[in-house]
């Protein structure tokens, strides 16, 4: 992806930045252990707070899984946010899983993403701070890959939740919001009223 330098890259997370991924995994859950929990329950990253059998090899096949990609969607404001922004920004997108999850996330946002877009795709096990975000506002929804970032801006997605994965220290260099209607806000505050001072 050629990167234009008169826009500000903005770099997002997909699973549960951009999409609703943990709204769909706690569905699938309930149907396949038989529980009855709902996305205010989810406290780990691991899905333990909402099963405590399921196991690390479920969870990813679960995340794999045509059922989920047939059901998950974009985040509440998430595309109206992008539309208001596509003329000021470039759009890339940096997450993490397996094989099949990276290149089925892929094609699902190249179908439904209706801009141009830049994709990196690393195993579980990686590490975002491998990727050059120097020049950059870098969305997630987990703390510690924020941490491990360069991003000149980082703003963290906490989706109206306390969890393990998304508390932050003072101090840390991390904007925090809750929803899309508030990084609307912020990244208007960042392209039109205080540009030159975050770039």
């Amino acid at each position: 992806m050629n990167v234009d330098n008169s826009k500000i890259r903005l770099v997002l997370d997909i699973d549960d930045t951009a999409i609703n991924s943990s709204e769909q995994m706690v569905k699938m859950i309930n149907k396949q252990y038989g529980t009855n929990k709902t996305i205010k329950d989810l406290k780990d990253y691991a899905y333990k707070s909402i099963c405590r059998n399921i196991s690390e090899e479920m969870k990813y096949n679960m995340f794999d899984s045509i059922e989920f990609f047939k059901n998950v969607k974009f985040k509440e404001g998430f595309l109206e946010c992008c539309e208001a922004f596509k003329d000021e920004v470039t759009f890339e997108f940096l997450t993490k899983g397996r094989k099949l999850n990276l290149t089925a996330k892929y094609d699902w946002m190249n179908r439904y993403f209706p801009y141009d877009f830049g994709y990196y795709g690393i195993s579980c096990d990686n590490t975002k701070g491998h990727n050059d975000l120097s020049n950059a506002v870098f969305i997630e929804d987990v703390t510690q890959n924020l941490l491990e970032s360069n991003a000149k801006v980082k703003i963290l997605i906490r989706n109206n939740r306390e969890t393990e994965y998304n508390r932050i220290e003072p101090n840390s260099g991390i904007y925090a919001v809750d929803n899309w209607e508030q990084i609307h806000t912020m990244l208007d505050f960042i392209i039109h009223k205080d540009r030159s001072n975050f770039f």
